[in-house]
C-alpha cells in the first residue's frame, strides 16, 4: 500500500473521505480482532501444530503434528506456516498462535475495501470493507487459531486481482488471481478452486477474441492448478521414510488426504473399512442439515445470514441493470457458487461460511455502484430495507442480547432510505453514504466487536448462540452469555478438543514423573490421538508420539514401529486412558476415539492392536491417576 491508495484517481489529490474510511475500518478491525486476544482461548490441537512445525524446516514444510515429525495434521499446512514462524520468533503463547489470524483478518478488510472501491468508487469501498469487517463469524474465527483466516485473506486478494483482470482484460492480473487461488489452496485445499467457475465464466464474457480468451484462461488455469499441487506432488515424490506420515489418509497419501478425506469426504458421511476403497469423511455437525435455507437456519443466521437476503437483492439489481458485464457476472457467481457449496456440504463448522463475507461485500458494493450509474433508487432502498428487517428478525431470536442495536439500525435505515430517494449532493452525500453503510452493518458490527466476550477455541461463533450441537458420544455445552460453555465433553480440563484450560495439576504431575523416568528415550510418552497429545506438546514442547493422528483413525505408527521404538530404547511409556480421557474427540483415551464419521477399520484395527500389545507386554507404571504403561526392550518378543 502506497500513498496513491489514498488519492482520488481523477484529481491525484488525497481523497479525505476515502482516507478517513480506511482509517476507521482499520481501527474498528484492530479492536474487534486484537482486543484482549492474549487472554482469549486457543485450540490446543492447532496450537500444538504450530509448536511442532516450529521445530524444524522439515516439520514446517510438511505440517508435522508432533515435534518429532512422525505424522502430519490432516490438511495441507499453509494456514500454519506463519503461526509456526510466530512461535519460533516470539515463543509459544496464546497470543503467538492467535495473532497471525487476527492480523490476516485486518488485512482482509482492507483488501476487500480496495476491491469494492474498484467496483463502485469510494462509497463502494466503504460499504464492502464495512461488510467484511462486521461479519460476526469472520470476527469470531479471526480471533481464533482455526485454519481459516489465511485462506480468506488469499481469496480476498485473488478476488481483487480478478476484478482488475476483468476491468482491464488483463492477462497479467488474471494470472495473479490464479496464483492467489493456488496460495489459498495451500491453506484450505479444494474450497479455493470454487472461485474458478466464477472467474472463468466472467473471463469468457470479456470483450476479447475467443482465441485470446480461451488461450489465456487455459494458461492461467493450468498455472494455478500446477501451483496448487506443489505440496501434494512434493509428498508423492518424497520417500515415505524421509517425511512424516500424511494424516487424514489410510495410505500415507497427500492425494488421498486432499481429494478424499478433505474432498469427497466433506460431502458424504460414508466410510468404508478397507484402505483401498474407503473415502474417509469428516463432517462437523455444527451448521444444521444441508438444504436451500441452510444459510439462514438457527445455526448460521446470526453468524453469516445478516446480509444474505440483501445479497440476493443485490444480485437482482446487478442483473436488471442495462448491462451486467463481466465484472457483474463475476461478483454474482462468486457469491452464488460458495453459497451453493455451503448449502449442500454434509457437515461443517459455522466458520467455514466466513468466505461468504467476501462475496456478499463485493456483490452489495457493486450493486450500489450499478444503481448509481443507472439512476436506480429502488434497488438500494430494497437492499437497505432488507438488511434492516433481517437485523430486526435476528434481534427477536436473541432478544436478551444487544436488542437496542437492531432498533437503532432500523432507525438509521429509515434515514438512509430518505437520503437515497432524495438523491442528495454535496456534504449531504457524505452523510448519505455513511448512513447507508450503518444501515447495512450497525447491529452485526456490535456483535462482531463483542466477540471477545464469547471465546471458543472449538467452534468460534459470535454472540450467545446455542448452536454447538453434539459430536460423537460427548455432549458440548451451550454457549452462555459471558463466554465459555456449560456442561460436558469438550471443555474438560486438560485441553480437550479446544484446550480451554491447558493441563490440569494431575497432568503436570504426570509430566514431572515422565521427565524424571524418561532416561535417554526419544519420546516422552506415546498417547492415542493427536487430540490427546496436543496439550502435552504445548506444555512441554517435547516429543509426544500421537498414535493414530488427529482422532486415532490413521494407521500410524504401526505396531511394528512401536515395537521398534521400544526395542531401540526410543519409547518407554504409553498412556492409555486415565488423564487422557476427556481430551480427545469422543472417548479420548483409547485408539480410534474420533467422531463425526472419520473413523475407519484400518486405523481402528491398528490402534487396537497397539493397545492390546502394550497391555499384554508392558507393565503398569508406578504412577497413580493414569493408565500409564512402561515398556522396555525385553517387552518386545
Amino acid at each position: 500500500m502506497n500513498l496513491n491508495f489514498f488519492k482520488n484517481p481523477e484529481t491525484g489529490k488525497v481523497d479525505l473521505f476515502w482516507t478517513v474510511s480506511v482509517l476507521v475500518l482499520a481501527a474498528y478491525s484492530a479492536f474487534a480482532y486484537l482486543w484482549q486476544l492474549a487472554a482469549g482461548q486457543r485450540s490446543e490441537f492447532y496450537a500444538a501444530i504450530a509448536v511442532s512445525m516450529s521445530k524444524s524446516w522439515s516439520n514446517w514444510w510438511w505440517g508435522a503434528a508432533d515435534p518429532a515429525g512422525t505424522i502430519t495434521l490432516d490438511k495441507i499446512p499453509g494456514s500454519y506456516w506463519i503461526p509456526a514462524a510466530f512461535v519460533k520468533l516470539f515463543g509459544f503463547s496464546t497470543w503467538a498462535v492467535n495473532a497471525p489470524n487476527a492480523l490476516a483478518s485486518i488485512a482482509l478488510v482492507l483488501v476487500v475495501a480496495a476491491t469494492g472501491r474498484r467496483l463502485a468508487g469510494r462509497v463502494g469501498g466503504l460499504i464492502a470493507g464495512a461488510i467484511a469487517a462486521t461479519t460476526p463469524i469472520l470476527a469470531a474465527v479471526g480471533r481464533s487459531n482455526q485454519p481459516e483466516t489465511f485462506f480468506l485473506l488469499w481469496m480476498a486478494v485473488a478476488a481483487y486481482f480478478a476484478v482488475r483482470a476483468l476491468q482491464a482484460n488483463s492477462f497479467k492480473f488474471l494470472m495473479l488471481a490464479g496464483v492467489f487461488i493456488a496460495v489459498a489452496f495451500q491453506s484450505y485445499m479444494l474450497v479455493a478452486w470454487a472461485a474458478w467457475p466464477a472467474l472463468g465464466l466472467a473471463w469468457l464474457l470479456t470483450n476479447q477474441t475467443w482465441q485470446r480468451k480461451i488461450g489465456t484462461l487455459l494458461a492461467a488455469g493450468l498455472s494455478s492448478l500446477g501451483l496448487s499441487l506443489v505440496w501434494v506432488v512434493s509428498v508423492a515424490l518424497t520417500p515415505a521414510g524421509a517425511r512424516p506420515y500424511i494424516g487424514g489418509s489410510n495410505t500415507n497419501s497427500g492425494f488421498e488426504m486432499v481429494f478424499g478425506y478433505n474432498g469427497l469426504g466433506r460431502f458424504s458421511t460414508f466410510t468404508s473399512g478397507t484402505a483401498s476403497s474407503s473415502v474417509r469423511s469428516f463432517t462437523p455437525p455444527f451448521s444444521g442439515d444441508p438444504g436451500f435455507f441452510r444459510l439462514v437456519n438457527s445455526q448460521l443466521l446470526p453468524q453469516i445470514g445478516w446480509l444474505i437476503p440483501a445479497a440476493f437483492i443485490a444480485a437482482g439489481v446487478v442483473l436488471l441493470a442495462r448491462k451486467v458485464g463481466a465484472v457483474g457476472w463475476f461478483v454474482i457467481s462468486f457469491f452464488l457458487v460458495y453459497a451453493a457449496m455451503f448449502s449442500v456440504v454434509s457437515g461443517m463448522h459455522q466458520f467455514y461460511t466466513a468466505q461468504l463475507a467476501i462475496g456478499i461485500a463485493l456483490l452489495v458494493a457493486h450493486a450500489f455502484g450499478r444503481a448509481l450509474d443507472t439512476g436506480d433508487r429502488i434497488g438500494p432502498v430494497l437492499i437497505v430495507a432488507s438488511a434492516a428487517f433481517t437485523s430486526l428478525y435476528i434481534a427477536v431470536q436473541y432478544s436478551s442480547y444487544l436488542l437496542w442495536a437492531p432498533v437503532v439500525q432500523f432507525a438509521v435505515a429509515i434515514a438512509a432510505v430518505v437520503l437515497i430517494i432524495l438523491r442528495t449532493d454535496g456534504p449531504a452525500r457524505t452523510v448519505s453514504a455513511v448512513a447507508t453503510t450503518l444501515a447495512l452493518v450497525l447491529a452485526p458490527a456490535f456483535w462482531s466487536a463483542d466477540v471477545y466476550n464469547y471465546p471458543s477455541s472449538i467452534n468460534p461463533v459470535a454472540g450467545p448462540s446455542n448452536v454447538m450441537g453434539t459430536v460423537g458420544g460427548g455432549g458440548i455445552g451451550a454457549q452462555a452469555p459471558g463466554g465459555g460453555f456449560s456442561g460436558g465433553g469438550f471443555g474438560a480440563p486438560g485441553g480437550g478438543m479446544g484446550g480451554f484450560g491447558g493441563l490440569s495439576s494431575t497432568d503436570s504431575g504426570l509430566i514431572k514423573y515422565l521427565t524424571a523416568h524418561r532416561g535417554n528415550a526419544k519420546f516422552l510418552v506415546a498417547v492415542f490421538g493427536t487430540m490427546t497429545a496436543a496439550p502435552y506438546i504445548t506444555k512441554t514442547g517435547e516429543n509426544i508420539l500421537p498414535i493414530g493422528g488427529f482422532d486415532g483413525a490413521d494407521p500410524s505408527p504401526t505396531l511394528a514401529q512401536i515395537k521398534s521404538f521400544v526395542a531401540g530404547g526410543q519409547l518407554k511409556y504409553v498412556l492409555i486412558g486415565g488423564q487422557g480421557q476427556g481430551q480427545g474427540m469422543g472417548n479420548g483415551g483409547g485408539p480410534n476415539s474420533g467422531g463425526s464419521g472419520s473413523a475407519n477399520s484400518v486405523g481402528s484395527a491398528n490402534g487396537n492392536s497397539i493397545q492390546t500389545w502394550v497391555e499384554a507386554n508392558c507393565q503398569v507404571a508406578g504412577y497413580s491417576g493414569a493408565s500409564l504403561y512402561r515398556c522396555v526392550p525385553s517387552s518386545v518378543k
